[in-house]
């Protein structure tokens, strides 16, 4: 089960002693024409609780309800929660109208509850509590999944080039989705916030990603506070989030290709960076068994210069594939193991 960081281990502890309540407080919620019945807690996010659900019908559901109606169940009719509790109620009615405008999309589990056009208020005796009902994700967290293709060299030893383009292939394909969802969310107005390794899951033959956390987008020109992860910021870019999810453009592409790499890196690097560390691919290449040519890619995005944008990333990445499925990539030497990741900056690009 995944936790929010920044919390102690009592607060953490006594919020799933409440999460665990609910089921019995809350025995079921509408999903589409079906009932779902709470079972366990899988998520406690900084915003909401996630409880795997079941449907009448025997399908699995992700139930979604906010932190602050989980953690003041009790307390839902005191005046002086109104505010907060409202806060929620509108946070999540974002999330879900996010959900209906990019439902035709993939990139988001197919939503039950609320309908479309709906409120996410759902009656519970006399109370209304905000919940989303989304189906269940297939496929695995894209965390587990990097830290599989980094432990695969050091447990099974598999340094075949073989097994180096297979891997290369399903990794640029998982940071290929990345990559295009991201573009799809700004192109339908919205901005990707918190692209972290357990907002995502992954096939392992690097079949679409699926983006789990809609919570996560603010429209292109919001003002408001704008939160980012910082070790999956591009240096360069912790100054200026801003005004660039203000502004929009290129250079709001090249922040979110760069926190993609940073993601990609940071994951196949098998342990995540130290405070205020910049993972860079040679920190990587020493632990995984990619192609070289992935490594430029990787390291172009995280240079974030003025050739860094969705089409370019995406059309590098299919240019990566295409090598390996053609051999021209076998006789290329690792380009980190001869001038190292530092020195790659001052060397010519070539094809």
């Amino acid at each position: 089960m995944s936790r929010p960081t920044g919390e102690t281990a009592a607060e953490l502890d006594l919020l799933l002693r409440k999460a665990e309540r609910v089921p019995d407080l809350l025995p079921g919620v509408q999903a589409g024409v079906e009932a779902a019945t709470l079972g366990r807690v899988v998520a406690l996010g900084g915003m909401a609780v996630v409880y795997r659900g079941l449907t009448t019908s025997g399908q699995l559901v992700a139930i979604k309800i906010p932190v602050e109606f989980v953690s003041h169940w009790e307390e839902i009719g005191r005046e002086e929660l109104s505010n907060l509790l409202a806060a929620s109620v509108r946070r999540l009615q974002e999330e879900a109208e996010w959900l209906e405008r990019l439902q035709d999309t993939g990139l988001f589990p197919v939503t039950f509850y609320p309908q479309v056009g709906q409120s996410v208020l759902h009656p519970a005796g006399k109370d209304h509590i905000p919940v989303l009902v989304l189906q269940w994700g297939e496929g695995m967290p894209l965390r587990q999944a990097l830290k599989m293709v980094s432990d695969a060299r050091k447990l099974l030893r598999l340094q075949s080039e073989a097994m180096r383009e297979a891997t290369t292939r399903v990794v640029a394909r998982w940071m290929e989705g990345l990559v295009t969802g991201l573009r799809t969310i700004l192109e339908c107005g919205g901005v990707y916030t918190d692209v972290a390794p357990d907002n995502f899951l992954v096939q392992a033959q690097g079949g679409p990603v699926v983006f789990l956390d809609a919570g996560a987008i603010v429209p292109v020109g919001h003002r408001g506070p704008t939160q980012l992860r910082p070790n999956c910021l591009p240096v360069g870019y912790q100054e200026h989030v801003q005004a660039l999810v203000e502004r929009g453009g290129k250079d709001l592409e090249r922040l979110l290709v760069g926190m993609v790499s940073k993601l990609i890196t940071a994951g196949l690097g098998g342990e995540p960076p130290t405070a205020g560390e910049d993972p860079i691919p040679a920190w990587v290449e020493a632990r995984v068994p990619l192609s070289s040519w992935l490594f430029r890619v990787l390291e172009t995005c995280l240079e974030g210069g003025d050739g860094v944008c969705f089409e370019s990333v995406l059309r590098d990445l299919r240019s990566c594939t295409g090598r390996l499925r053609t051999g021209r990539d076998r006789d290329e030497p690792s380009v980190w193991r001869v001038v190292g990741g530092a020195a790659w900056a001052s060397r010519p690009r070539g094809g």
